[in-house]
């Protein structure tokens, strides 16, 4: 759809009685939930619309647009935020077809394997350079950049992810995860940070020892030891004051979870871009980077030892199960599927990812064309 289009069905939602004026002042997602109650189902057409109402198709702050793609980004449920980083990333096609209310976030460090083709200018999704020196910056810089650029539009909730469809660390695929993220949303409504890995390492839940035996014969430094060893630059930035570093630790390894917004926004702002500069001056696998892993939850707004993993941690260490196996399988979780951006829809069938949003759209165009042009005639 041209400006000039757009010009016109703005033209006729003003004579439906639509005040320019007010939306121009709504943000991207309360623009576009507009739009559909004013009757523009077509997204070409509202897209149209934005643009002439300075939207431009972006969200505030930088969020939405990426390299072309994004201008749906701001009206998803959920987002998923990861790094490309020599990982395939064909298992984000399917997730975009099979879930419409789920949005991506890829930061790209412009390495093979490269993006699918269509996969950066999809609607609901947005690339992020990561390239050149931040290419060495751990996975934490993406997490932590992404809230705090889209702190005033983030989604009900985030799953922070490395990137890779399944590890050694996380057994299931990401549209299993997001199943599983929903079943145990309707166990439990009130979940606000969850797990997405596998297993509770041994160095994850031994307190008082500094190092401890690996599978090949050596040692690695506890978890805990790996913290305290940091603490005086990750204590201020963790709002923990002159607290001493932690004296207990139990968590699942590995930094993937499911966030509610409400944990994001339990810090303002500037906390999240202190977290984003500490971790753009830090490398991938250095000390400073897995003490950040172990402070994952803590900055989540978890305590150092979270109850739910204690209570169930005999077959965590043992790596029978997950946690969010667990909190799925719960009394209620058979009730319901959760909110419906975790559900997934029937398999599509294959086509390009750039265009999905437009078909998915297209039954709806000749009403919409109709309806437009029914009210610019009225109006003339």
């Amino acid at each position: 759809m041209t400006v000039g289009d757009g010009a016109d069905l703005l033209a006729a939602l003003v004579s439906r009685g639509a005040d320019v004026e007010q939306l121009r002042g709504l943000d991207v997602r309360a623009l576009d939930v507009a739009l559909r109650n004013l009757g523009v189902s077509k997204m070409g057409h509202r897209m149209a619309v934005r643009s002439l109402l300075g939207d431009g198709g972006e969200h505030p702050d930088g969020e939405g647009g990426g390299e072309g793609g994004g201008s749906l980004l701001a009206a998803c449920e959920v987002v998923i935020v990861c790094t490309h980083h020599h990982d395939d990333l064909a298992w984000m096609i399917d997730v975009l077809r099979r879930h419409q209310l789920v949005g991506i976030v890829i930061y790209d460090t412009a390495v093979e394997p490269l993006l699918p083709a269509g996969l950066a200018s999809h609607p609901r999704v947005e690339v992020r350079d990561k390239a050149g020196a931040l290419a060495a910056a751990p996975f934490f810089f993406s997490v932590f950049d992404y809230i705090e650029r889209a702190y005033d539009l983030l989604p009900p909730h985030i799953l922070f992810l490395h990137g890779h469809e399944r590890a050694w660390h996380q057994s299931l695929a990401v549209g299993e995860l997001l199943r599983l993220c929903g079943r145990a949303l309707a166990a439990d409504a009130s979940l606000e940070y969850a797990s997405l890995n596998d297993q509770v390492m041994p160095d994850w839940v031994t307190p008082g020892r500094l190092d401890w035996s690996t599978p090949d014969g050596g040692t690695s430094p506890s978890m805990i030891s790996r913290v305290a060893n940091q603490w005086a630059a990750l204590s201020p930035l963790l709002g923990e004051g002159v607290a001493p570093p932690p004296r207990v630790l139990c968590e699942v390894h590995g930094a993937q979870a499911l966030v509610a917004r409400c944990r994001a926004l339990a810090r303002p702002r500037a906390s999240w871009a202190r977290l984003r500069e500490f971790a753009r001056g830090i490398r991938f696998h250095s000390e400073a980077d897995y003490a950040l892993e172990g402070c994952f939850h803590r900055i989540f707004g978890e305590p150092w030892e979270r109850p739910f993993v204690r209570e169930h941690l005999a077959a965590l260490l043992k790596g029978q199960t997950s946690e969010l196996r667990i909190r799925a399988a719960a009394p209620g979780a058979a009730q319901g599927v959760g909110p419906a951006a975790f559900v997934a829809a029937a398999a599509a069938p294959a086509a390009e990812v750039a265009g999905e949003e437009e078909e998915a759209d297209a039954a709806a165009a000749d009403e919409d064309e109709a309806a437009a042009a029914a009210a610019a005639a009225a109006a003339a």
